[in-house]
């Protein structure tokens, strides 16, 4: 399967290849900062499975040792969120930008639900952090 999906204005698009290793509903409170929303659905694809097909987003905002956040420089819609550690490295694009989501990229779990601003009920597993973070 590949994706293709733009930012509001279509300064900047891109292209997905494969399935996302995992869909999340985040609840961090630099995502809630970062884009005005109480939470943010993204997708995490390995590197080698993204490409920017047009335009170029922002260099990137460090927000974390370990995530950078890259937005539209025109419209300024967050586009994906970089992760780089030992432990994961993923590029973790926002669900809602992708064209051609269908039903295939559905979220599996919440993260730093602890930090939530509205609850959720839908049944799906709350973890307060990754997995891998201590």
């Amino acid at each position: 399967m590949t994706y293709t999906g733009r930012c509001a204005c279509g300064n900047v698009q891109f292209e997905l290849t494969g399935e996302p290793m995992q869909v999340v509903i985040c609840h961090c409170t630099v995502c809630q900062r970062s884009t005005g929303a109480p939470f943010v659905l993204v997708g995490m694809w390995k590197p080698e499975q993204t490409a920017i097909t047009f335009g170029e987003p922002l260099p990137g905002r460090q927000t974390s040792d370990y995530l950078t956040r890259h937005s539209c420089s025109e419209c300024g819609s967050a586009i994906y969120n970089a992760v780089r550690s030992e432990r994961m490295d993923s590029d973790n694009f926002m669900i809602p930008l992708i064209e051609n989501r269908g039903e295939g990229l559905q979220p599996t779990h919440h993260i730093y639900y602890a930090n939530r601003s509205i609850d959720m009920d839908g049944g799906l597993p709350t973890f307060d952090r990754f997995k891998w973070m201590k």
